[in-house]
């Protein structure tokens, strides 16, 4: 039975976003993550794929080049293309992050990813005590004032609880955790996705004033105590957290 394809992004009389092997990448993907396509097996054969999605062999073996890239399939020339287990997984794909997210499939690696923000953010907010310029801080700011805005949705309040953290690395003035950031943005937008789904209106409250907490030591200098409200802050996104699908 041939499986309908919808292009990634694509909406009815509009030009897809995305190539028409990302939704096999995308369908694929879900087949293991969600174990109907177990560790150590093998992946159907290319005209096994061509028949369930009605696409072209290139087609496959752009999905399949794609999904080997992220580690989810181990491709042996010559003998065969077989299912990857997770610690072959590249964790710190930000595509890959949000497919385990959107499946339910990413409780195992929340321990992993709080371990990462915890020693990545907790820093930054300990250098930005030290180092932050007086335009560093009016930015954190005016991006408060937004956050306690009570029309902001949702969605909008996760944007700007990642732009604070942002921010805040840029007031490390420290190159490297710039870097960093940059590298694990698909890690935090996960897990504050993932956050928000468990938030309601008095844990958004309380997230906010801890933002402005840190933004407080901040601003008087304080990086013992930066580092101590940002570590509070995380062990709150742990607890809110433990919920998820493990």
């Amino acid at each position: 039975m041939t499986q309908t394809l919808t292009p990634p992004d694509a909406t009815p009389g509009t030009r897809p976003k995305r190539k028409l092997y990302e939704a096999v990448f995308e369908a694929i993907a879900v087949d293991i993550l969600q174990g109907t396509l177990p560790t150590g097996s093998a992946l159907p054969t290319d005209s096994a794929l061509c028949t369930r999605f009605g696409v072209s062999r290139t087609v496959i073996r752009e999905a399949i080049q794609h999904l080997s890239s992220v580690g989810l399939l181990d491709v042996r020339h010559g003998a065969g293309t077989y299912i990857n287990g997770s610690r072959q997984w590249d964790l710190l794909d930000p595509q890959l992050l949000t497919m385990m997210g959107r499946t339910g499939t990413i409780g195992f690696v929340i321990d992993d990813l709080l371990d990462i923000r915890r020693m990545f953010e907790v820093e930054a907010a300990t250098l930005a005590a030290k180092r932050a310029t007086p335009d560093d801080i009016r930015a954190l700011e005016a991006l408060l004032v937004r956050m306690r805005d009570p029309a902001t949705t949702e969605q909008e309040h996760v944007a700007l609880n990642l732009e604070f953290h942002g921010l805040l690395v840029q007031a490390s003035h420290n190159r490297i955790l710039q870097g960093l950031r940059e590298q694990l943005r698909g890690v935090l937008t996960v897990m504050m996705n993932a956050r928000h789904r468990q938030a309601d209106a008095e844990m958004r409250t309380v997230s906010t004033a801890m933002h402005q907490m840190i933004l407080d030591s901040i601003r008087e200098r304080r990086p013992d105590r930066a580092q101590a409200v940002m570590l509070a802050h995380i062990q709150g996104a742990e607890r809110s957290l433990q919920h998820e699908p493990r």
